[in-house]
């Protein structure tokens, strides 16, 4: 949303500039001279709450994350900017020596100066707005599914990391055609997938990911390519692999064994996950794998009445929501220490006063 916010205000000051522009054919400088100052003004003058922004996400939350989100916003911001002024002087340039008299060199050479902005401008933008309409339609669950295929062999010259993953990711893709692309991987697509254009804007798409783990997270891939997805790779195809419906029971008990907490919190939150692992995931050493089996609504009874007594009190809180939850084990929960669980606990017995398990 914010990087849509920001496009929107790019565009919007692209327009008045623009509109300025036309009414001031014959100063071109004169409006160069200020777009420059107003843009100087208006940086100056958001610096400090920039800056205070900065500070106060280093102390709330002195992640990575925050902190390259709070450098990220002004930076994309200053960059669209940038490229809405490059191309607009150089239409203004363009206009103004079409329509003066006789030119100097160095009004020639700013005409062919702005030329060549132009011509990069196009040569950059036309190709990754091209990238980016293939992505949404490979990506669309209303792109027709013969259309789909179309696209997959219109791009077997290239194979675009970007839209062979949103191909890989859409349950609407052909079987046949996630079969081909399982069993024809190239180098090229474990890079991740993010167009050209969303790469600009900092904005990945909502499947953004490599070629595989994409297929492994695709409910509609064949067993046999389902198969081929080894459960040793990255973690990414091995979370993909874990939260996906249609993973073998076998695959899910063996990635039910990896060291990363949020493969095994994958598999705990599967619905297709069988009883005994699950089971076996309530005694992980990882509280958040232990909250997530207290949440599945497969958990047997006898085993969210062991989780009530998790000493993590969100995970009892889990436990008290979950629809198996036997009626004694919430009668206990409604006693707990912690609030939260006496309150979810209290509504549970509420909501089915006669239930007996």
């Amino acid at each position: 949303m914010t990087f849509l916010l920001i496009a929107t205000l790019g565009a919007i000051v692209g327009i008045v500039f623009l509109v300025l522009a036309a009414r001031h054919f014959r100063r071109p400088r004169q409006l160069f001279l200020g777009a420059m100052e107003a843009a100087t003004t208006i940086g100056l003058s958001s610096f400090p709450l920039w800056l205070a922004a900065l500070v106060r996400w280093l102390i709330v939350d002195p992640s990575s994350t925050a902190v390259v989100a709070v450098y990220g916003v002004p930076l994309l911001a200053a960059l669209l900017s940038g490229v809405v002024f490059a191309a607009t002087w150089a239409l203004v340039t363009l206009g103004g020596l079409a329509s003066s008299g006789p030119r100097s060199r160095q009004a020639l050479a700013k005409g062919l100066t702005a030329l060549v902005i132009l011509a990069g401008l196009v040569a950059w933008l036309v190709p990754a707005v091209h990238q980016e309409i293939l992505v949404r339609k490979a990506e669309s669950s209303a792109t027709p599914a013969v259309r789909l295929a179309e696209i997959f062999d219109n791009e077997a010259a290239q194979r675009d990391a970007a839209i062979v993953a949103a191909l890989a990711a859409n349950p609407h893709t052909p079987p046949e055609v996630l079969s081909r692309i399982a069993s024809s991987p190239r180098p090229e697509w474990r890079e991740l997938r993010v167009s050209r254009l969303r790469r600009l804007l900092f904005a990945p798409g909502r499947n953004a990911s490599t070629v595989a783990a994409a297929l492994a997270g695709n409910p509609s891939l064949p067993p046999g390519a389902l198969t081929g997805l080894s459960s040793e790779g990255g973690v990414d195809v091995a979370w993909n692999l874990a939260q996906n419906p249609t993973t073998p029971p076998e695959r899910l008990s063996a990635l039910a064994e990896r060291s990363e907490a949020s493969v095994r919190s994958a598999v705990a939150y599967n619905r297709s996950t069988p009883a005994e692992i699950l089971v076996r995931l309530a005694r992980d050493p990882e509280k958040r794998v232990r909250l997530v089996v207290a949440g599945n609504p497969h958990t047997p009874p006898a085993t969210l009445e062991t989780l009530a007594h998790d000493p993590w009190a969100d995970t009892r809180v889990h436990v008290a929501m979950n629809p198996n939850t036997p009626r004694p084990t919430l009668e206990a929960l409604a006693e707990d220490s912690d609030e939260r669980v006496r309150r979810y606990a209290a509504q549970r017995l509420d909501a089915s006063p006669n239930r007996q398990q």
